[in-house]
C-alpha cells in the first residue's frame, strides 16, 4: 500500500469516527419509554467501581411496587439506537 492510500485511509477513518453521533448519556430523574409506552425512570446511574459495567437503575412507573431494577448501559444505548427506548432529559441536566 503506498504512503498516499494509507494517509487517505486514515483520513476516512478519522472522519466516519467524527461522523457518528456522541454516546447516549444518562442521569438520574431522566424518562426512558419502551415501544410499548411503559416508562421507567432512572434513580441511579452506576459506573464500573460499584458494578462491573456501566449499569443504571430505574423503578416502572406501571409497577412502583416491584422496587427498583437494574439495566446495563450498552443494553440501554443498543436499545435506543434500535428505536425501542426512547429517553427524555430530566430535571439534572
Amino acid at each position: 500500500m503506498s504512503g498516499d492510500s494509507l494517509a487517505a485511509a486514515r483520513r476516512f477513518k478519522k472522519k466516519i469516527k467524527d461522523s457518528k453521533p456522541p454516546e447516549l448519556e444518562v442521569r438520574a430523574g431522566d424518562m426512558v419509554v419502551n415501544s410499548y409506552g411503559y416508562s421507567m425512570i432512572i434513580t441511579r446511574v452506576m459506573g464500573t467501581d460499584t458494578t462491573l459495567k456501566e449499569s443504571v437503575e430505574y423503578v416502572e412507573t406501571t409497577h412502583n411496587s416491584e422496587g427498583t431494577k437494574t439495566m446495563t448501559l450498552e443494553k440501554l444505548r443498543k436499545m435506543h439506537s434500535k428505536g425501542k427506548y426512547k429517553v427524555y432529559r430530566g430535571s439534572r441536566w
